[in-house]
Formats: structure tokens, sequence, C-alpha cells
């Protein structure tokens, strides 16, 4: 809130450090996901297969996370309301968060149920799909709306 009439000022705190370490940490993921994806055929163990599919999916939607904040707090001029949509976007992105570790921690104890095999990457991968294109949705009509409420406020002058 204190950056979003300056957005540049963002540059000049530790956030560009901290999504550089963000990114490392979701590049660490999936390299681990799909390390232990290459080897499975020969290691065997407790983990499922396909449970190594989780740390490649969500360290992929950490790096689309990281590109998004970054081309935000890196672009030379952002809208007026810019600071409003990224808000937005990181306040949907908590509820995401939120509703898949219910689904994958509270939902099996509260409700007692366990999905077995592939079906136990659904609460993993439903919540942040759903959830990405449900705010993308959001996003893209609060901006049509700015426009068009911009567009209605220009056409008035005289």
């Amino acid at each position: 809130m204190r950056t979003r009439g300056r957005h540049e000022d963002l540059r000049r705190t530790s956030l560009p450090i901290w999504l550089c370490l963000t990114a490392l940490s979701a590049i660490g993921l999936i390299a681990f996901g799909i390390w232990h994806l290459a080897g499975m055929q020969t290691v065997s163990g407790s983990v499922p297969f396909v449970a190594y599919w989780i740390p490649v999916l969500v360290g992929s939607f950490g790096i689309q996370g990281v590109w998004q904040e970054w081309r935000y707090v890196f672009r030379t001029s952002p809208g007026p309301r810019d600071w409003l949509y990224q808000h937005v976007w990181h306040m949907c992105g908590t509820g995401v968060a939120f509703h898949t570790a219910f689904l994958v921690f509270g939902a099996n104890r509260m409700f007692g149920f366990r999905l077995r095999g592939a079906w136990g990457l659904v609460p993993w991968i439903l919540p942040p799909v759903v959830g990405m294109w449900l705010t993308a949705r959001y996003i893209r009509r609060l901006r049509s709306a700015d426009s068009s409420r911009e567009l209605a406020i220009e056409q008035a002058r005289p």
C-alpha cells in the first residue's frame, strides 16, 4: 500500500532478492520431483510414484508467480490501478493456498476419506487450476470495467 503510487520503490526493497530466492526454491522443487520421477523405476518405497508430480506442479506455480511479480516490479509505467490487480491476485492466491491445504490435509481427517493412486493429485491440482482461472477472469473483468469507466470519463469531457 505504501508503494502503490510509486511502484518503482519496490525495486529498492528486498523484494527482488526474495523473488530470486523464491525462483530458486521453485526450480529446486521441480528438479527434486523430476529427479525422483526419472529414477522411480528402480527405487521402491512407501512414497507412490504420482506423489513426485506434486513438487513439479507446485514449483511450476511458483515460477509463474515469480514471473508475474517480476514483470510488475520492473514495469516502466504501470497503470494507475495495477497495484489493485496485483493485490487481488495475491489475496486470491492466499485463498487458493488455504483451500489446497484444507483439501489435502484437513478433509481426510475431518471426513475420513483418502484418495488413492493418481486421484491423490486432485486436491493438489484442482484448487490452483480453478483458482488461477477464476482469478484471471475476475481481474480481466476489473480491467475491462476500469477501461470502460475511463473511456466514459474521457468522452464526457468537452
